[in-house]
Order: C-alpha cells, then sequence, then structure tokens
C-alpha cells in the first residue's frame, strides 16, 4: 500500500447510473423535473496506491484496498483516517487535488501550513522502508496499532509536533526515525513540483521573496558493470545529473530556455592503492559529459536535447581521469564498483571534469571549466563539439594546475561590456592551501586566447571549519554587470553545518596578482591582510552575504548552477552527483571513510592497521538529493 507526496492526486471517473423507467420517469405530474440524483464517483490516488486507511463521506464509507480506490459522491466531503486519527477532509471540486489542498493546508500566503508539514511527518515516519520516492508503505500492524489513538494535534508547530509524535511512537512501542520539518516539507515540494510542473513558495521581509521549484525528470545513464547487488538498487542505472552549471538563454512565446552541463559521470570515493596513489570508482567508465538544453513553459522543466562532448576531431570524451603526468592529471587511477581496475587504461587523454556554462554572444557556442586541469573550452551547441582547449601553460596561468585535487574551476561568467571570460578556481591552489587568504579568479581574452588578468577573490580561514581555508567551494559564477559578479560559497563552515552562501562582489578596483609574489614566495603564503596589503594587493571586494539557500529549504549539498534571468531573478541548479553515494562499513557495521583505506590488486580492502574486513557499497543517496532540480528565485532588491 502506497501513497506518494508527488501529489495526492485524485482521478475520478464516473460510474454510469442505469435508467430503468421509461421516458417520463423523471418527472413530476406538474411537469417539473426532479433534483438530479448525486452520482458515485469512483477515486483513486494515481500516484501510489494507499491501502488500509479508512474513507467515509456522507453516503460513502470504506477502507482503501490494494487498488487505491475508494467511493463517494459530488459535493459530499471525505475523511481520511489513520485509525483512529483524523489526517484530514477534503470536498473534491476537480480532477486533481495536492495534500495541501486538505482542510487547512495551506498559511495565508499560499505556502504549505503546519498542518500539511505534520501530517505528511507523519505518514513518512511511518513509511516502512523510510524512502517516500518509491510511496509510503504502511505496515498492517502499525495501522492496527494506530486504532487505539484518537488524535494528534497537526496544527501546532513542527518542533512541538515532533514532540508529540515521539511520545506516541514511544507509548505504541514503535521504533521509527522522524523526519525534520525542513525535509518533510522539501519532500512534498518536489513531488508537488514533479507533478505540477512547479512548486511555489513565498517569504516576507527577506532578501528572497519568492522560489519556484523545477524537477527534471529523470533520465538514466545505464550501469556498465555486473554487480548484482548495483542492478538492485539502481535497476534504471544511474539518474542524469544536469546541474553542474547552469547557463540563461532567454524567453520566447512564454518558454525560457537555459544550458546545462554535467560533470565527468557517475563516480564514488574509494581506497587508496597500497603505494598510496588516488582511486576513484567509476561504474559507468564510457560516460561523456554531456551538455543540455532545458526548457520551461506553463507545464514545467523538461530536456529539450543533449550532446555528448566530442574532442576537435569528433572523438567521444569520457570524464575517465588524465594520464599520469599530463597537465590536469589528478594521478587517480580509475576502479569498477568491485574495487577492480576499469577495463583498458582507465584514463583518457581528452578526459574533462565539465562545470559551468558561459554562453557565447554568436549563441551557437557555449564556454565551460573543468576541475582537472582547470581547462576552459568552448563548445559548440549544435554537435557537443570542443572547438577549443585552454589549459594551464596554454591560454591559462601555469600557476593554476596547482589546484587542489579535482578543485578545478566551477565557476565562469562572460562580461559582455568588455567580452572577456573569467573563471574562478573552485579552491585555494594547493599552496599553503589552509591557511591562503584568496582564490584566484582569472580573466580570459578569447579573441587573443591569452590571459588578461588575475584578480584575488578573498577567503576568510575562520569562516571555515576547522579554520581552514582549503575547506571552502566556490560553486559557479555569474556576471551583473559593471564590474560586479555573483557566485555562490558553500561548504562545511566554521559552524559545523553546510552552507550555500550567495555573494555579490566587485572587481573594479582589485590589483592584477598575475606577476606579484611575496619575494620568491607565491602570495598563498602571506598569513595576513595586512601583509598582502603591503605588497599593494587590492582584492575584490565582498558584498555582504546576499542570503543563504539554506535558509529558503535548500537542503543539497551542492549549489553548482547559478545565472541571472533579469536584475531582480536567479536561476540555481544542484548537483545530485547522479543519484548515488558509497557506503564502507567495518566487520561491525560501523561506518568507514572509504578514503581512510587501502586496497590490494584482488579487490581487498585493509586499513593501517592490518583490519580487512569491510564492505564497499554503492546505493542510493540520500533522498533529498537524488533528483536535479532548478530553483527560480525572486530577489527583494534588484542587483543591477
Amino acid at each position: 500500500m502506497q501513497i506518494s507526496y508527488k501529489a495526492l492526486v485524485i482521478a475520478m471517473s464516473s460510474l454510469a447510473l442505469s435508467a430503468c423507467n421509461n421516458d417520463n420517469s423523471n418527472q413530476t405530474t406538474d411537469n417539473n423535473t426532479t433534483p438530479p440524483v448525486a452520482q458515485i464517483q469512483t477515486a483513486r490516488f494515481i500516484d501510489g496506491n494507499l491501502s488500509g486507511l479508512s474513507y467515509s463521506s456522507e453516503s460513502q464509507q470504506g477502507v482503501i484496498g490494494n487498488d487505491g480506490k475508494f467511493n463517494y459522491k459530488t459535493g459530499e466531503t471525505v475523511n481520511f483516517k489513520l485509525g483512529g486519527i483524523t489526517l484530514g477532509s477534503i470536498k473534491p471540486s476537480a480532477n486533481s487535488l495536492l495534500f495541501k489542498n486538505l482542510d487547512q493546508g495551506i498559511d495565508p500566503q499560499g505556502n504549505l501550513s503546519n498542518s500539511t508539514i505534520n501530517r505528511a511527518m507523519l505518514l513518512q515516519t511511518l513509511d516502512q522502508d523510510g524512502d517516500s520516492s518509491n510511496g509510503i508503505q504502511l505496515d498492517a500492524l502499525t495501522v492496527e496499532k494506530f486504532k487505539t489513538v484518537s488524535m494528534l494535534d497537526f496544527n501546532v508547530s513542527s518542533e512541538q509536533f515532533t514532540t508529540q509524535l515521539a511520545s506516541l511512537l514511544t507509548s505504541l512501542k514503535l521504533a521509527a526515525t522522524i523526519p525534520t520539518a525542513l525535509l518533510t516539507k522539501s519532500i512534498l515540494l518536489t513531488h508537488e513540483a514533479e507533478v505540477s510542473g512547479k512548486a511555489t513558495e513565498k517569504f516576507s521581509n527577506q532578501p528572497i521573496t519568492q522560489i519556484d521549484r523545477f524537477v527534471i525528470a529523470d533520465q538514466y545513464v545505464p550501469y556498465e558493470g555486473t554487480d548484482a547487488g548495483v542492478k538492485t538498487k539502481f535497476p534504471n542505472g544511474f539518474p542524469l545529473a544536469v546541474g553542474s552549471g547552469l547557463g540563461f538563454a532567454g524567453s520566447n512565446n512564454g518558454v525560457s530556455t537555459f544550458y546545462a552541463i554535467t560533470d565527468r559521470g557517475p563516480n564514488a570515493d574509494s581506497p587508496t592503492l597500497l603505494d598510496g596513489t588516488p582511486t576513484k570508482v567509476f561504474p559507468a567508465p564510457s560516460f561523456s559529459p554531456t551538455l543540455v538544453k532545458l526548457t520551461i513553459d506553463q507545464n514545467g522543466i523538461r530536456i529539450a536535447d543533449k550532446k555528448e562532448l566530442v574532442s576537435s576531431n569528433g572523438i567521444k570524451i569520457t570524464g575517465l581521469p588524465l594520464p599520469k603526468g599530463s597537465i590536469g592529471s589528478t594521478s587517480e587511477v580509475a576502479l569498477n564498483e568491485t574495487l577492480g581496475r576499469v577495463a583498458g587504461t582507465g584514463t583518457d587523454i581528452n578526459g574533462l571534469d565539465t562545470e559551468a556554462v558561459a554562453i557565447d554572444p554568436d549563441g551557437k557556442h557555449i564556454w565551460t571549466c573543468d576541475e582537472y586541469g582547470p581547462f576552459i573550452a568552448k563548445v559548440e551547441i549544435a554537435t557537443g563539439k570542443v572547438i577549443k582547449k585552454f589549459a594551464p601553460e596554454s591560454g591559462l596561468p601555469a600557476l593554476i594546475a596547482k589546484r587542489q585535487a579535482n578543485r578545478g574551476c566551477e565557476g565562469l561568467a562572460y562580461d559582455a561590456s568588455n567580452k572577456k571570460l573569467y573563471a574562478i578556481v573552485q579552491s585555494t591552489l594547493d599552496i599553503s592551501k589552509n591557511t591562503a587568504l584568496f582564490t584566484r579568479l582569472v580573466e580570459f581574452d578569447p579573441v587573443t586566447e591569452k590571459t588578461t588578468k588575475t584578480i584575488a577573490y578573498p577567503i576568510n580561514p575562520a569562516e571555515w571549519e576547522e579554520g581552514k581555508a582549503g575547506k571552502a567551494k566556490l560553486g559557479d559564477l555569474t556576471w551583473l554587470g559593471n564590474g560586479r559578479f555573483m557566485t555562490i560559497e558553500q561548504g562545511t563552515f566554521a559552524d559545523g553545518k553546510v552552507h550555500n552562501k550567495l555573494y555579490v562582489f566587485d572587481i573594479n578596483n582589485a590589483t592584477d596578482i598575475t606577476a606579484v609574489k611575496s619575494g620568491s614566495d607565491e602570495l598563498e603564503k602571506v598569513k595576513t591582510q595586512a601583509d598582502l596589503a603591503k605588497l599593494g594587493v587590492i582584492t575584490a571586494r565582498k558584498e555582504a552575504v546576499l542570503a543563504d539557500l539554506k535558509d529558503y529549504g535548500w537542503l543539497m549539498e551542492k549549489a553548482e548552477g547559478l545565472t541571472i534571468i533579469d536584475n531582480s531573478t536567479l536561476a540555481v541548479s544542484n548537483d545530485n552527483d547522479f543519484g548515488l553515494k558509497v557506503e564502507v562499513t567495518d566487520k561491525d557495521g560501523k561506518s568507514v571513510d572509504a578514503t581512510s583505506l587501502m586496497v590490494n590488486d584482488q579487490g581487498q580492502m585493509t586499513d593501517s592497521k592490518g583490519n580487512s574486513v569491510f564492505s564497499y557499497k554503492m546505493i542510493p543517496s540520500k533522498l533529498e538529493e537524488r533528483r536535479s532540480q532548478l530553483w527560480i528565485i525572486k530577489l527583494a532588491k534588484p542587483l543591477k
């Protein structure tokens, strides 16, 4: 028995009433027509069965069966109950009904009410497998226990309801994990966006006034291995992750067009080789980074086109690591999901880990950057062909090759006023990375194909986890005009929590640091802002944080795509990491960091103490992380 909160959508189909009298049987003796008899309707929760719950109306009552159907008459109010608890009621008036349309389901702004969130929290708590993406499986014994419960107050705050529910579960001797109100709401809104095309939230007296959520329908990357466990967990393959970069191409006749891009493909952390060489698991090693065209209209968002990237001579590009010793190489060895070597060399001399989209003014090309080199590449939209590619020592500063592994470039923007590209290195360079006071923003001229300037984007180590600047990660970059840009600072901050903060900054008075050093040392070794100033260095100027997406219900770890639609509207996309993560446990079932282990040529893992009983599994990521989403964000104040 299932219910999925994609939406509680009720499809009504009329049951015809048979006529058994003659043509005059519907008339009274004074020729006045009698009131029509209300027809019995058959309704069903079409997004999943809700078996075992009781329903009742003025004329109909029963228990929803395995087919999910129930009956009622037009104009009557239908009540739904879990045991002795009334979940809510509705007088159906249309062929679809969202969960929030139950009584007291929305607040005065039209947002989900506490009642809606608390009702959903109850059902998500009781879900048998804890995964509402496949519906809510309600155990019959659990439903039976709730027959002794007569009331839960859904109208209280979510904090109060959580306490109430925890106490009730204890009294019923039920062991269950109660989802947070934020997670519960996120699941509801995600499913609403799937079914209705979008889900909208409004905010008062805040920098952000409205968010429209769009969920991109899953397309899948085939799993290329033979592991039965992976096939069971990912029967359709891995959901395509299209949000690693985002660019707005314009609107026409009510259709908005964006270009987005994937990264290198499904991959996961894994143990080092015995000699310390880092590795990555690639369960779909032939995957090619893919450029995607997204369109949004009144029906929602869809993938309108996609092109796999190919080299200038037409050879398919993969996301496999570059050969050791080549520019951009991370020295990683590609493994399969059983920790054996990937077939062939396991490398790709043309390999790209693409991030970011900047649309060329000709409308026929996009620019992208990557986390390996970092590289900057010009891509033909119609074919996915990489027309040109620039690397450290080849158009880009040699120094940025010292990026932290897999922390090349995630942000790229085109400045239409000076016709330059700006690429920002994701994190501090691997030169005193944890004490460095900035990361590097590279100004690149597509005409001369040369770097024209390097600017310091300030990083304050004290703001980040363990006081380490190297923990900072910058997402996408978008140009706002007049030397101003916006980026996303994200990762684990000093408070131990993950944040996704939108910052506006300007570079108008910033120093070109391309050739500036501290004696013989790179500037990354300078320890204080005062010492930077003595060297004549003025960094980019950051304004106060515009907004933290976490404050608006963003539960995904990675906000990687960012683009401006107009001077008060942004779009942000997430990287869902192809919906997978790794679960590594020891012999006692305790979680272990995969990168802390070593693996031999037979795929056997060991730790530094010689322990060798470990389990390595690829599993679906957290529910809130799995889907590719695009948020359109309205701001209270214009950016320009």
